[in-house]
């Protein structure tokens, strides 16, 4: 291959940086001080952003999806003292924590919840609370992970702070807050490999494993943590193929995979019994990132990457998500370059390249991340595409976490290499390693986008005598409401006509909703009447051309008569509308009560059994109890739910139970192979030691 003294001269002099054995000095080294200034640093830069544009994460799908669903789950959950499972004021009642993305499975959730309570008194805080505690330990885990890697304490710190501040955390964590945990769970399944690569592998091991996959799953996203067991697998394959592995030691992954599934299928058989029959969109979502290649090696203005979602409108020409500081990507892109050229040049000599690839893991790993990122064009993604459950999945570009990670690790490593060998002046790493945290900050300061970007902040109160008429908190014949809007707006008054899931905010019930993945009810003139939708919200958004998408269907055929307008909008009352709960056969109002789980119906004031209509889109797993006893429900011709022969009683309880039993008993299942694979590798090591 081209000239082989060349080669050879180049690895004779460069090979070190390419082996760990010239790694960093194993001399105690103190990482507080440095790790503690990195953190100041990034506390600094994290309160820059919010004191600049309050409320920073909350836009796009976090303004009018994710946050309203969270806030009503955590509201549930310590005001009712229910485990939230629905949500009854979107699309007739729609589920909620079986789902997986709104997190509600995830103790770090309602920590943030509380935490926004109790110290700042706005729950509105939410996500930017969960936003700081993720940015804060995916950096000690980060810093963790690179100590690991044996990475000097200033190094360490400088490359987790790249990973950590890279503009895809900003740029992504504010359009969707589940993609936040992964800047903790990502190191900390790198720090799982490095241990095993280490030959680190213990009961512990096993035990943090197991919690790493597992909360993973629960944090709210089941695409890049399928993706983060590709590579977790990926690289212990190569791990063990490059290495003179144990056969025992081997085996620890299969107690540590299988506690780590117990703990996941607990939300994971609810969350695929839901979601099964959902329609879903597929293909490339977008043609990757290769556009972007060259902001992802070099700021703005220098190089330019407009955001891979074609949605956007602010910022097209940078987005800044594709950056992180320069110096590791362009010391991992001519790394791999090198290295590639190595495997070809010793490609015969098999301990050599096994030894190539072993200790340059990270960088063969940022390959593929990188080729599935480019979409299309880089020819994995088509490849996998059409196989489960990839065909599931769009947006290549998501494939960006992973690609800043590996680009870290592995050119953190070479940089490591060089710096263990060479004399490098104290005072020139310290402007190298100034300079990239200037540009840190310089590309901070940029990511002002998201996929979307709204016109107002969480969330404007509605008019004292509007709320309460819609509202169903303080009702006990509440009616729904639909709103006629554009699907997306700039427009000051946007969330004052209650789009997508805005009005779970305000207790208002709605029967529409922003969810993907729960079934919604078709609506026509007389599913209106049906339904109990008594009033329309109509905004008369300004045109623009950011407003995008379709607008809802105009009420104009109906039978309205307009009540009050505020701002924009324009309140009217639709007549005839039917309760959300009455006797089936004379459509009699009941009182009826939401609650995070279900809804209570008043049957007291009947003297024998009837039936009840509960004004509720009827799904499976819904369950019906008066006085202890299970009652027989079915679907009406509405498609609602009708509970058969219910006894006079005060307390008729709708309640949403989605699974668990069978998720807890698959969980079970898998806890108990783990526990009894554990005694049967102990039992093969004592063996091989005799």
């Amino acid at each position: 291959m081209g000239n082989p003294d060349f080669f050879k001269n180049f690895f004779d002099n460069t090979g070190y940086l390419f082996t760990e054995t010239s790694a960093a000095s194993k001399t105690p080294r103190s990482y507080k001080i440095p790790a503690a200034a990195g953190l100041l640093f990034l506390l600094v830069c994290l309160l820059f952003l919010e004191l600049r544009d309050n409320y920073y994460f909350v836009q796009d799908d976090n303004l009018v999806q994710f946050l309203p669903t969270i806030i009503q789950g955590c509201r549930a959950f310590f005001e009712e003292g229910v485990f939230p499972t629905w949500n009854p004021y979107q699309i007739m009642g729609s589920p909620t924590s079986n789902l997986g993305v709104y997190s509600l499975t995830y103790p770090l959730t309602y920590i943030s919840y509380f935490i926004s309570e109790t110290l700042f008194d706005n729950e509105y805080l939410t996500i930017e609370v969960f936003a700081f505690i993720h940015f804060i330990l995916g950096y000690l885990a980060a810093v963790w992970m690179c100590r690991l890697s044996r990475m000097n304490p200033v190094l360490a710190v400088v490359a987790s702070l790249c990973f950590i501040m890279s503009g895809y955390n900003f740029i992504i964590g504010r359009s969707w807050y589940y993609m936040l945990p992964v800047m903790l769970w990502l190191p900390l399944l790198a720090v799982s490999v490095i241990k095993f690569r280490r030959g680190a592998v213990s009961f512990k091991w096993i035990l943090f494993t197991g919690v790493v996959i597992g909360m993973f799953f629960h944090s709210g996203n089941s695409q890049i943590w399928f993706y983060s067991l590709i590579f977790f697998f990926l690289s212990l394959g190569i791990t063990i193929i490059t290495q003179k592995i144990q056969f025992t030691k081997m085996l620890y992954i299969i107690p540590a995979f299988l506690f780590g599934l117990s703990i996941a299928l607990i939300l994971l058989i609810p969350t695929y019994m839901a979601t099964a029959d959902i329609p879903r969109s597929t293909g490339s979502g977008s043609e990757g990132v290769l556009s972007g290649v060259m902001a992802m090696l070099l700021p703005y203005p220098i190089a330019k990457g407009p955001h891979p979602i074609d949605q956007i409108y602010w910022y097209s020409n940078y987005s800044g998500l594709y950056y992180n500081g320069s110096f590791f990507n362009i010391i991992s892109a001519l790394s791999i370059a090198a290295l590639i050229a190595g495997l070809a040049y010793y490609r015969k000599n098999c301990d050599y390249s096994k030894k190539l690839i072993n200790d340059n893991v990270w960088l063969l790993m940022a390959v593929v991340a990188f080729l599935f990122a480019l979409g299309n064009a880089g020819l994995l993604w088509p490849l996998f595409s059409n196989i489960p459950p990839f065909n599931k999945f769009k947006l290549p570009f998501k494939f960006l976490p992973f690609v800043n990670l590996f680009t870290i690790l592995g050119g953190g490593l070479i940089l490591e290499r060089y710096l263990a060998r060479k004399r490098i002046n104290i005072y020139a790493r310290s402007v190298v390693y100034i300079l990239v945290l200037m540009l840190l900050f310089y590309n901070l300061t940029l990511c002002r986008s998201a996929i979307y970007i709204y016109g107002d902040k969480p969330y404007p109160a509605l008019p004292e005598d509007v709320y309460r008429m819609l509202t169903a908190q303080n009702s006990k014949r509440p009616q729904r409401i639909y709103i006629s809007a554009p699907y997306h707006s700039p427009d000051k008054d946007f969330l004052l006509s209650l789009p997508h899931n805005i009005p779970s905010i305000y207790r208002i019930p709605s029967i529409i909703g922003y969810e993907k993945l729960a079934s919604e009810p078709s609506l026509g003139v007389d599913e209106f009447y049906q339904y109990g939708v008594k009033y329309v919200l109509v905004l008369n958004a300004s045109t623009d051309l950011h407003a995008g998408g379709t607008p809802f269907p105009s009420p104009a055929y109906f039978d309205l008569k307009k009540i009050t307008e505020f701002g924009r909008v324009e309140l009217y009352e639709l007549k005839n509308a039917l309760p959300l709960a009455f006797l089936a056969q004379n459509k009699s109002s009941l009182p009826i009560k939401f609650t995070g789980r279900g809804a209570v119906i008043d049957v007291s004031g009947v003297n024998q059994p009837v039936n009840v209509t509960a004004n509720i889109f009827y799904r499976k797993g819904m369950t019906a109890t008066a006085e202890g006893k299970k009652l027989m429900i079915r679907p009406d011709e509405w498609n609602r739910i009708l509970v058969l022969n219910c006894p006079p009683t005060k307390k008729l309880e709708i309640i949403y139970s989605p699974f668990w039993d069978k998720g807890f008993m698959m969980s079970g299942i898998f806890l108990l192979l783990s526990a009894v694979s554990w005694p049967v590798i102990r039992h093969l090591e004592g063996r091989k030691k005799i």
